[in-house]
Order: structure tokens, then sequence, then C-alpha cells
């Protein structure tokens, strides 16, 4: 609606202004021959692709099969368990800041103490998940031993799919309902899941999203197969 008011509002104009150009002799110049040349080939490259682009959103409800069955894994949807461990404890206040700030060499094995204390309480969490603590609660425990005082994030996260999770961490769908990971570390912190549940998204609920990927993926080979003719 709102481009059809602004094309109402604007088609007058045009036409009265188009009308004054013609009266001049305008569309006669050869620089506007040649605008009207280039825009329509513009013109016809945009018809071009959204032709490309109607056929290749024909997606045969084979290739959505197939694509499901080679792509199962990126279907599995799970609910898990996480505690975030942070790399380090929170610098204290202390009398002597400066002096240590003033020492590269105390500063950094101060840094590697605070570090090496946290990967210790990662895996002393890790051992009470096993034990069957609540997740929570040794959520809090983490941010606690690091002096984190901002509240917690919840350890809960629910529908995840491979794809959430960073590559580093997609061990943590291999795990068997109930298992607790070992503690995966990275620059961000120290990780610890728990698988609770693991089912696969029907192919039905996946059918838009597969459809929107192949329809992609055609339009993107039309438009090269068209290009490297073009180039040949």
């Amino acid at each position: 609606p709102t481009t059809k008011h602004q094309l109402a509002t604007t088609y007058p104009r045009l036409l009265v202004m188009s009308h004054e150009a013609e009266q001049r002799g305008l569309d006669k110049q050869d620089h506007f021959q040649e605008m009207i040349t280039f825009a329509r080939l513009q013109i016809l490259a945009q018809e071009l692709v959204r032709n490309i682009q109607e056929r290749a959103a024909q997606v045969p409800d084979k290739d959505i099969d197939v694509y499901y069955r080679d792509h199962l894994t990126s279907f599995e949807k799970a609910t898990l368990e996480r505690i975030l461990v942070p790399v380090k404890r929170q610098t204290e206040a202390t009398g002597g800041s400066t002096h240590i700030k003033d020492n590269p060499t105390v500063a950094a094995r101060i840094e590697q103490e605070k570090e090496a204390a946290m990967a210790k309480e990662a895996e002393r969490l890790r051992e009470r998940a096993v034990a069957g603590e609540d997740f929570a609660k040794l959520q809090r425990a983490a941010y606690d031993a690091a002096g984190v005082t901002s509240a917690p994030p919840s350890p809960r996260f629910t529908n995840w799919r491979r794809a959430s999770l960073p590559a580093a961490h997609l061990s943590a769908f291999d795990l068997k309902v109930g298992e607790v990971s070992a503690v995966i570390s990275d620059r961000t912190g120290h990780y610890i899941y728990k698988l609770d549940s693991k089912e696969m998204e029907p192919r039905e609920d996946a059918r838009a999203e597969i459809q929107s990927i192949l329809d992609k993926q055609r339009t993107r080979e039309m438009i090269d197969r068209k290009s490297t003719r073009l180039n040949s």
C-alpha cells in the first residue's frame, strides 16, 4: 500500500516532466539512448534472476527427502544442561597492585595461577555434576569461585541443534542421555555438559527450512551455469 501511494503521488509529475523533456528533444540525445540501452540490460537481467528464482523455488519432494536423509544429524534436537566456568578468577584489589603491574613476570605468574585455579575448580564441579548435583547450583558455585558477582546464566538449553554449539563442543551431542561430558576448555571458559534428551526433528517440521536451503542452492547453481556459458 505504501508503494502504491508513492507511485500515485509521483506518477503524474513524471508524466508532465517526461512530456516536457520530449518537447525539448532530450530523448533524441545520444547519452539518453545509451542510458535506455543500459537500463534495458539491467531490467532484463533482473527479470532473468526473478525467473530463475521462481524455477528454483519449485523443489521436488524427492530432493527434500534426499537432503533430509543425507543431513540427519543436522536435524537432531537436544535438551542440554551446561556449566560455564570462567577462565580465571577476577582480579582482587590489593595494595600491591601497582607493583605487580610494573613487574611483568610477577603479573604473568599471577594470571597463570588464576587460570590454573579455575581449571581445577572446573574438574571439581564436573565431579559434583557426575554425582548428580543440580546444574543451576553448580553454575552459581562456578561464578562464586571466579568472584563473578553478576547473576549466573541459566544452565538449561532446549531444542538445540549441533549448529548451536561451537565445533569443539559437538561431542555433547554424542553423550548418552543423563551422561556428563568431560571438561571442554577454550579461551572463553571451561564447559561441562549434560545431555537430558535428544530427538530427531520430523521431516515435515523441517520441510520449510530444507526447501529454503535447496531454493538458494538451486538459484546459485542456475546463475553460475548462466555465467559459465557467458564467460565461455
